[in-house]
């Protein structure tokens, strides 16, 4: 009786290991993929300001 509670006990703590280390990769995964599209807005943006300055330059040039 006790080697059964202590083998569950055991499959239980691996259970727990098992969901920590996915939870730790999902939460590394995420944090990575904020900061990748955070540097892609941020470049999006720059294009898209400088994009927006040339062709108003141009539309003030041809008034």
């Amino acid at each position: 009786m006790i080697a059964k509670v202590k083998d569950a006990k055991v499959k239980a703590q691996e259970a727990a290991d098992i969901a920590r280390k996915a939870s730790a990769t999902f939460a590394l995964i995420g944090a990575l993929s904020l900061v990748v599209g955070a540097f892609i807005a941020s470049a999006a943006a720059e294009l898209g300001g400088r994009q927006r300055d040339d062709e108003e330059a141009l539309y003030l040039s041809n008034r």
